[in-house]
């Protein structure tokens, strides 16, 4: 999931799944129907857009991607928590897209719905986001920036809420990554914040890596959900 503000992709938000999807076998990858990509992972914490979405405990995670040429569906599903909402146990999330690659750079144009059940009456959790990511490649180099808008966030008192992200990845060893983002959250209530984090990812197998990453905000005077933390974070593919 990808969510912020005080939550979010999600995109969906593991490294190791697009590693993952790199070391997939190629016959796998050049089949003329519709590919149809499951993943799963276990985490110390849920962490989304630099925040704590579990209030620090472990959360598990999974999701399916049916893809066909440059188009996308998919769906999201992981345990979350927040302080004093003993009713929402989960979130769910619904996305689709296109991929296409023209000047030079990898893109995704997508639109995500994030929706929250059993959360308490009157919350307003739910709330849907266009996205759009590049990324390219220079060898061993992967570097991308992302913007994702949202018109009616989540418990946002004013809704409008935008997300930027810069990325960088480099591959220093055969199924070893390490990569870095630095981000920034800004919503109309004014709880605006910038978010970071630096980590490396193993690919265990062709469907199996670990991915150990460092965390911190600028907004720690929000909230115990803000402050900086490890996360380890197992992810498999089916």
């Amino acid at each position: 999931m990808d969510i912020s503000g005080r939550r979010g992709g999600r995109l969906p938000v593991l490294a190791g799944l697009a590693l993952l999807a790199a070391w997939a076998p190629a016959q796998a990858r050049q089949a003329t129907g519709p590919d149809i990509a499951v993943t799963a992972a276990v985490s110390s914490d849920f962490v989304s857009r630099g925040i704590s979405m579990s209030e620090g405990d472990p959360a598990v995670s999974i999701g399916a991607d049916v893809s066909q040429g440059v188009f996308y569906v998919g769906a999201w599903a992981g345990n979350a928590s927040f302080a004093g909402d003993p009713d929402t146990k989960a979130e769910v999330d619904l996305y689709l897209g296109v991929r296409p690659s023209f000047g030079g750079f990898d893109w995704d144009f997508s639109l995500a719905h994030y929706a929250f059940p059993g959360q308490p009456s009157g919350a307003d959790y739910d709330f849907s986001e266009v996205r759009a990511r590049a990324t390219r490649q220079w060898g061993a180099v992967t570097m991308g920036a992302l913007i994702y808008w949202s018109a009616d966030f989540f418990g946002a008192e004013d809704k409008e809420a935008t997300y930027m992200e810069l990325s960088g990845a480099i591959q220093p060893a055969e199924r070893w990554t390490v990569s870095t983002a630095i981000a920034r959250q800004e919503v109309s209530s004014d709880a605006d914040y910038n978010t970071w984090n630096l980590g490396t990812t193993w690919a265990m197998t062709p469907k199996l890596a670990l991915d150990v990453r460092y965390y911190d905000t600028d907004a720690h005077r929000l909230g115990d959900i803000y402050d900086r933390r490890v996360v380890a974070s197992l992810a498999a593919a089916f």
